[in-house]
């Protein structure tokens, strides 16, 4: 019986470790990222006067996505591509979100 009641408090001891590890991460995560849930960027920064250089910002990739994102912030993008044709495909489509070209 003592054995067993040690065996249980070390189980217990853990597990409350490990929720402690476990909430000190998410605090951590919620307060450097400044919200809960990963859905969108909330910023509301004005981003205007501003120069951004995006290197690889092919259709449908991060810098692409990156372009779209401080474009809607009013800032001045400037991107990189390997190829003409992908430049073309993707400054075409900036311009149409909503870039000033």
């Amino acid at each position: 019986i003592i054995c067993f009641n040690r065996v249980n408090k070390l189980v217990i001891n853990a597990i409350t470790i490990t929720s402690a590890i476990a909430g000190l991460i998410y605090y951590a995560r919620v307060w450097i990222q400044g919200f809960y849930f990963d859905q969108t960027y909330p910023s509301k920064v004005n981003l205007s006067g501003r120069t951004v250089l995006i290197t690889g910002g092919t259709y449908g990739g991060l810098g692409f996505a990156s372009a779209q994102i401080f474009t809607l912030m009013g800032a001045d993008v400037i991107v990189t591509f390997r190829t003409t044709a992908k430049a073309t495909q993707a400054v075409d489509r900036l311009i149409s979100f909503g870039g000033g070209g």
